[in-house]
């Protein structure tokens, strides 16, 4: 895992919008925001495709991990951009 500690939940976020510059310039305030105010233990940011592409792999591992370790709750939410 990217992330090191003992916690007992995990959020992906991924986003996407039309310059990818500022709005992960936008991303990154929002997750030091919320970091501050004690909402968010950790968090990280994928830096490059490569990275990106390693924190989807590990969400697409949760379901066989869970076998060995019981029960896990997993949610896919999708949000339409007017309702955001």
């Amino acid at each position: 895992m990217p992330l090191g500690g003992d916690n007992q939940f995990h959020c992906l976020v991924e986003t996407s919008g039309f310059n990818s510059e500022p709005d992960a310039e936008k991303l990154g305030e929002f997750l030091e925001s919320i970091m501050a105010e004690g909402i968010v233990v950790n968090g990280v940011l994928a830096e490059n495709e490569t990275q990106l592409q390693s924190l989807w792999a590990c969400r697409g591992g949760i379901s066989e991990a869970s076998q060995h370790f019981g029960g896990v709750c997993k949610y896919d939410l999708s949000i339409p951009s007017p309702d955001l």
